[in-house]
């Protein structure tokens, strides 16, 4: 009886590991859904430079969706000489970082000017457009996350 009870409890826990490893390996290899409703994030960070006349950062643009012929536009006004680096690639991929670089003219910026631009994209033959200018603005020489 004792010999069933420990063959029992032994492929029990055998049976456990292998669908736990199945669970775990699935989460790992599937990113789970954004949080937004809006299907995508952003995240803005400040880059430190030597140049103490130019403020640059980084926007890291991620979706659940694949898009195709991406572009970035500037929109802040007034014109902030806001310059953008060449995309390395016009693809975003889903639950892939998607990574915007770019710099601004802190001679022209003044306090609550904001970093507006927009981002171009193509899925299939429809095309889209996200206006990312709520998630930054100036402090002084600072870049504001609100």
């Amino acid at each position: 009886m004792v010999r069933v009870i420990r063959e029992v409890a032994k492929f029990s826990l055998a049976g456990l590991l292998v669908v736990g490893s199945c669970i775990g390996l699935a989460f790992w290899v599937w990113e789970p859904p954004l949080p937004e409703d809006s299907g995508y994030s952003v995240e803005w960070q400040q880059i430190v430079s030597d140049n103490p006349t130019q403020l640059y950062f980084e926007v890291r643009f991620q979706t659940s969706e694949a898009f195709t012929q991406v572009w970035v536009e500037a929109l802040s006004k007034p014109t902030l000489e806001l310059w953008f680096e060449p995309l390395v690639t016009n693809t975003i991929q889903p639950f892939v970082p998607f990574v915007i670089r770019g710099s601004v003219s802190l001679e022209l910026a003044a306090p609550g000017d904001s970093i507006e631009f927009a981002l171009h994209r193509m899925k299939g033959e429809t095309s889209r457009t996200i206006n990312l200018n709520h998630p930054a603005n100036f402090n002084g020489t600072v870049l504001m996350v609100r």
